[in-house]
């Protein structure tokens, strides 16, 4: 007994010790660029050791004079250089491009920074709250956690049942909903908070959402044993959840966009383009090194210069890794997407974040981090990293957008097509939809095709028909 309580003292003191590093460069990667560059600032006011380098000269990428590029990181261009994705080479070059601002625009969200408050308050090891920080790190804008956990327990070297219950902690945290690996355990999770989980509705939400989208109420309550009154009551507490808790964050100020990459075309291939912004350009105070070096200071002074030393080292080297990750998962989602690039939104393959990670050398939860709320400038807009990644859709091989897969997106982007051009007088039905696909090679079933549509907004037929 006295040796287990003994593991349980020790174990926080030794992980918070050995993860101070990992926890720095996991906070820097998981910032927006405007979140660094208030980072950096705070930093520049607190570290003696840290100086703004006033010989920076490169240009915010508003201005509509220059930007300055720098990409740098041998080992990275040697990586790349085995893949079709070109790399800008050199270390910093200007080129000439038209910024309307109000491409630049978006909904500040302030979700991870309100589950820190209430995290906060719920645990008081210290492990654990850094459990929680990272588990909030890897939860995306809808709410949804996108880690799997026995990942987090390698990481930080603890059973997965111990992140479980810090997982559990979070879920408790409002709204209802928050921190759920997948759209069932999210109504759950909502419909126990709100006390209305019994044994029907539980069944429901595991085993009939498909029936309730459609609104099989008979078929789903001869399939239960329960009257059709039970089941209609239970489709109505589940239509009143929210499949998205985190969107609610969106705080309705405005913000710039600030894409951290580019994707341009010279000549035959693709280049990747790093972009520093107006993040300041940090250097180490000549004076406080000196001062450092000084055989006779007083050791207290030694003491506090050496950590404000190792900050200053590790905030640099911190925001050098960044970029250079950064640009890694960019330049893999390149060389998957050149159809994409080449030829547009219809053309976007299936991919996943396990295999960028593969290709990149880094783990799947750092590619989640580093897409989500990072920005890439492409011929086709400025997109969130994120939406690259997409299941696939089976493909005969046929047809002008056939292939041996099809990115869901670019199924979805089809049927708003077909829809957007249909005679108003005689819409579509999903049956039309889905020989139109076919003859695309596109293969789905017609359940399939409803459910896209659905997911798009878009109207049933007779609810679109007009006149005629």
């Amino acid at each position: 007994m006295a040796d287990a309580h003994m593991g349980m003292t020790q174990e926080p003191q030794v992980r918070l010790r050995l993860s101070v590093e990992a926890r720095q460069g996991i906070g820097l990667l998981a910032l927006s660029v405007l979140e660094l560059n208030e980072h950096i600032a705070n930093s520049l006011e607190e570290n003696v050791f840290l100086e703004h380098d006033e010989r920076d000269l490169r240009r915010h990428p508003l201005d509509p004079d220059a930007i300055e590029m720098n990409v740098r990181t041998e080992s990275l261009l040697a990586r790349m250089q085995r893949s079709n994705v070109g790399i800008a080479g050199g270390s910093y070059g200007e080129i000439r491009r038209e910024f309307p601002f109000e491409k630049y625009m978006t909904e500040q969200q302030t979700l991870e920074a309100h589950l820190g408050g209430l995290l906060a308050q719920e645990l008081r090891n210290g492990l654990d709250r850094t459990i929680g920080e990272y588990l909030i790190g890897n939860i995306d804008a809808a709410g949804y956690l996108r880690i799997g956990l026995d990942e987090v327990a390698a990481q930080f070297e603890v059973s997965g049942g111990r992140v479980e219950q810090v997982l559990h902690a979070l879920q408790a945290c409002a709204p209802a909903g928050i921190g759920a690996r997948s759209v069932e355990e999210c109504l759950l999770l909502q419909l126990e908070a709100a006390g209305q989980a019994d044994a029907t509705t539980r069944r429901i939400v595991q085993e009939h959402l498909q029936d309730l989208a459609a609104g099989h109420v008979a078929q789903v309550a001869a399939r239960l044993g329960v009257g059709p009154g039970d089941v209609q009551r239970a489709f109505d507490l589940i239509r009143a959840c929210d499949p998205h808790p985190g969107l609610q964050f969106s705080d309705g100020h405005r913000q710039a966009l600030c894409p951290e990459a580019f994707v341009e075309r010279d000549g035959a291939a693709w280049v990747v383009r790093m972009q520093d912004f107006d993040l300041p350009q940090l250097r180490l105070s000549e004076e406080y090194l000196k001062m450092i070096d000084d055989p006779h200071i007083d050791p207290q002074a030694a003491h506090y210069l050496a950590r404000q030393l190792r900050a200053a080292q590790g905030l640099m080297t911190g925001i050098e890794q960044r970029k250079s990750t950064i640009f890694q998962v960019a330049a893999c989602i390149v060389a998957r997407q050149q159809e994409f690039f080449d030829k547009g939104i219809e053309h976007l393959q299936p991919l996943t974040m396990a295999q960028v990670a593969d290709q990149a050398g880094v783990s799947e939860s750092t590619v989640s981090r580093v897409v989500n709320g990072k920005y890439i400038q492409t011929p086709h807009g400025t997109l969130e990293m994120r939406s690259f990644f997409h299941s696939g859709v089976g493909s005969t091989g046929r047809g002008p957008t056939a292939s041996e897969d099809v990115s869901s997106q670019a199924v979805k982007h089809r049927i708003q097509t077909l829809i957007a051009e249909e005679d108003p007088t005689h819409p579509l039905s999903d049956q039309a939809l889905q020989d139109a696909l076919a003859a695309c090679g596109i293969e789905l079933s017609r359940r399939t095709v409803n459910k896209y549509r659905k997911s798009l907004n878009i109207p049933s037929r007779a609810q679109r028909r007009r006149g005629g």
